[in-house]
């Protein structure tokens, strides 16, 4: 019987169909299964010859052995272990071995009986498990809608990019605070937070599974309309440590739809205007047919809106107007006769525009008709706008030029005059050309001339004029191009305004903007945006030099001297540091008494060491500051970084000299060391 039952469990051993052995303990091989065998791809005789170290990958096998041999000495009956096994062929096999230990009837250890099962696939799948989730995260992260995901207490668990700009808080600054704390109005928070709990209790909501158009709030309080779409996902294979309960999250889209009200309220205000223009206006389609009318069009046409739609518009108004949008060359104007219903006609002043889809492709025209009957009334309309647009002229506060198809000033009003400088009389007897300045005539040019072949109907331009004086004269200029009543083009209608102030301030905060405002030194945003370009523009063999400097002994004259002493010493030292530099260097303050230096285009590494013996000596000297009248004294520490390259990055350099200062403050200040 003893014999059967040896006999049964050899057979199960041999035909088991995951990886089974015997092994001593210090780890050799006494019997192995065929299913071991092919796992590992050895015979059975090689394996006898091997050890489970030997198998084993190196990184694995320190732990595995401790593992086990721990399990042996404290008197477990097993001990499991993932690892990975080396396989006769190189490649790495991921396993979960299951280890029983046998002992004798005085329960000492004698023998290791061992199952091993391959854990590859398992071990793929997770891998593409996380595989999936790096692309959701990246999908999430680059997605133009807001993503936030809370958890069943609503508080923020991720909070993408999209989600920053819309709300103005950071990732940073929102995980693991309340949402409603965050983006939802004091007046509705409480209702949030109802809401969270119900759903967490009874698993329902009103606003899950559903896209709503909500008020929410910014962190600097003002308001944003968005749009948002909510649901739950409950990953019920996941228990709580807390009893198994299922994890619920929430997960929300959000949309900025602050542009879509504005463009909502742009479209009822043009609603309104179409409705309350006093001229009659027809839309029509590109064959000419009439799809829309305005309530005065009634009036003028002697017809109510309804019988208008679906109408030629050259039926109810003929003349010489252009009908749909093949035969319009340009904007067109001109008189019509007016056909009512009742048989009497009259005089319509008519302009034609091309309405045009987001490409620029005719879709229809806009037509405004006045009724002008009566010479009368004509004359008059004619006057008035005559005397408007004199008046206009003359009296505008910007400049206004008529200029011919040549380039030659006909018409300028006294604010044009005062721009350049010159008498009306002067100007007239000019081109633009004349006093453009000559460094953008050729960009005004191009475009004067496409304005002339059709090509716009009208252009605007940031350029310089000539003063009289001799000066230059920065102004914003607008062209139109007026054409006859045939569409050829007739002269040129030029705005001009003097935006010379203007741009000198914006000028002057740009650099404000790029310097320290203690020192007059560069700042750290300018010194960055430098080196990045010094490394770009990197020419093969010339060096590129980082310095990083701490002034030694500055926080003892601040803490002693206050700090009005402290900012005095560190414009002296910025002054010092320029004064020590090449013409091409750059000096910045990075803050507090930190400095960084750019060297470009070194020819050799001793110019490095020889600017650094300069700076020193330059900051050793004493200060006379203003308070106290004594002298003070610093030095610095300063750690030189060199590319020869673009092999090495910006933020290799500026980290290399930082080290290298810090090491230099280690050997005694008052000294350079050279990464």
């Amino acid at each position: 019987m003893l014999r059967g039952a040896a006999q049964h469990l050899r057979t199960g051993f041999d035909d088991a169909a995951i990886g089974m052995a015997v092994t001593a303990l210090d780890g050799r091989y006494l019997r192995v299964n065929p299913a071991f065998c092919a796992l590992v791809g050895r015979d059975e005789q090689q394996l006898l010859s091997m050890s489970r170290q030997d198998l084993t990958h190196p990184d694995d096998t320190p732990e595995a052995d401790a593992r086990t041999d721990a399990a042996v000495e404290r008197g477990a009956q097993t001990v499991l272990v993932d690892k990975r096994y080396l396989h006769a062929d190189g490649w790495e096999i991921p396993v979960r071995v299951a280890t029983r230990i046998m002992r004798d009837a005085d329960g000492v250890p004698t023998y290791l009986f061992t199952q091993v099962l391959d854990v590859s696939e398992l071990d793929g799948a997770r891998r593409r498990a996380r595989a999936g989730e790096r692309r959701r995260q990246r999908i999430i992260e680059s997605s133009i809608n807001g993503y936030v995901e809370i958890d069943v207490e609503g508080r923020v668990v991720e909070w993408n990019a999209a989600a920053e700009r819309i709300f103005g808080w950071t990732v940073a600054e929102v995980r693991g605070r309340d949402l409603g704390e965050l983006i939802v109005p004091e007046v509705h928070r409480e209702a949030h937070q109802a809401g969270v709990r119900r759903h967490r209790d009874t698993g329902t909501g009103p606003r899950l599974n559903r896209t709503l158009e909500l008020v929410a709030q910014r962190r600097d309080g003002s308001s944003v309309p968005i749009e948002l779409t909510v649901w739950s996902i409950d990953d019920g294979d996941e228990a709580n440590a807390d009893g198994g309960r299922s994890r619920i999250t929430y997960h929300a889209f959000i949309l900025d739809i602050s542009r879509r009200r504005a463009a909502e309220a742009a479209r009822r205000r043009h609603s309104q205007m179409f409705a309350a223009v006093r001229d009659a206006v027809l839309v029509t389609d590109e064959r000419g047919v009439v799809v829309d009318a305005n309530p005065a069009a009634a009036t003028v046409f002697g017809r109510p809106v309804g019988e208008l739609l679906g109408r030629g518009a050259r039926t109810l108004a003929t003349g010489p107007a252009p009908e749909g949008v093949s035969a319009i060359r340009g904007p067109w104007a001109g008189d019509l006769l007016l056909h009512r219903p009742d048989g009497t006609t009259g005089t319509s002043e008519c302009t034609v525009a091309v309405l045009r889809d987001e490409d620029g492709t005719p879709i229809g025209t806009v037509e405004v008709h006045r009724d002008v009957t009566g010479t009368r009334a004509t004359q008059r309309d004619l006057v008035r706008a005559e005397q408007r647009f004199r008046l206009t002229f003359d009296n505008a506060p910007t400049g206004i030029a008529l200029v011919d198809l040549t380039g030659r000033l006909v018409q300028v009003n006294a604010a044009f005059c005062r721009i350049v400088g010159y008498g009306e009389d002067d100007l007239l007897a000019r081109t633009f050309q004349d006093i453009t300045h000559p460094d953008d005539l050729e960009a005004d040019l191009t475009l004067f001339r496409g304005l002339l072949k059709g090509e716009a109907e009208s252009y605007v331009l940031e350029k310089r004029y000539l003063h009289a004086a001799g000066h230059a004269v920065w102004i914003h200029l607008s062209v139109a191009l007026a054409r006859d009543e045939q569409g050829a083009p007739l002269h040129v209608i030029s705005h001009i305004e003097d935006i010379t102030d203007r741009r000198a301030r914006t000028e002057q905060l740009r650099d404000l903007a790029l310097r320290d405002p203690l020192t007059g030194a560069a700042n750290r945003a300018r010194f960055l945006a430098e080196l990045d370009d010094a490394v770009a523009r990197a020419e093969p063999g010339a060096l590129l030099g980082v310095v990083f400097l701490d002034l030694d002994g500055f926080k003892q004259v601040n803490d002693r001297l206050g700090h009005p002493a402290g900012d005095e010493l560190l414009r002296l030292a910025a002054s010092r540091l320029a004064a020590a530099l090449r013409p091409v260097d750059l000096v910045a303050r990075f803050g507090g008494d930190e400095f960084a230096l750019l060297l470009p285009s070194l020819p050799q590494a001793q110019d490095a060491a020889a600017i650094a013996d300069r700076v020193l000596a330059a900051l050793v000297a004493p200060y006379e500051l203003e308070r106290p009248s004594a002298p003070v004294s610093v030095t610095a520490s300063m750690g030189v970084a060199l590319a020869a390259d673009q092999t090495r990055s910006a933020a290799a350099l500026l980290a290399a000299a930082d080290a290298a200062m810090y090491s230099a403050k280690r050997h005694g200040k008052n000294s350079y060391v050279v990464a």
